[in-house]
């Protein structure tokens, strides 16, 4: 669940603002760039590796960074391909079911409605009559 968090004036203050656990989502601007908000972020991590000398070094050495990247990039991350694998294999399937309902035959096909396979195997003989066809139905 996503929901805007509400700091106090104590989690606000620069004593207890060092937490390396939090991740946020935000909206650019219309017409913003990626890059643009990227090149913000980077100077306000710069003024607070001035602003709080006290963790540069630390922040240095775990090589601390904000990374502006898109929501669906960040969700999908390596499993792309196999979302695209299930669904084409969710398509492949609904298509084998559309087909099949295509050629069902119809309710009337034995009361003498040309149907396939029953009319075209029946036209050559193959059956003695239409009621002998798989799909037997009463009229």
């Amino acid at each position: 669940m996503y929901r805007p968090l509400a700091f106090t004036a104590e989690q606000k203050s620069d004593e207890s603002r060092h937490n390396n656990g939090w991740e946020m989502i935000g909206r650019l601007k219309p017409g913003a760039t990626l890059r643009q908000a990227q090149a913000q972020l980077d100077a306000i991590n710069a003024a607070n590796m001035g602003k709080f000398p006290q963790f540069k070094e630390i922040l240095t050495n775990v090589r601390f960074s904000t990374l502006v990247v898109p929501l669906q990039d960040d969700a999908v991350g390596s499993i792309r391909k196999t979302l695209y694998l299930l669904w084409g294999g969710a398509a492949f399937v609904l298509l084998i079911g559309v087909i099949n309902i295509t050629t069902w035959p119809s309710p009337g096909a034995a009361c003498g409605f040309a149907s396939w396979p029953c009319a075209s195997l029946s036209a050559r003989g193959e059956h003695g009559s239409r009621a002998s066809c798989w799909w037997r139905t009463s009229c």
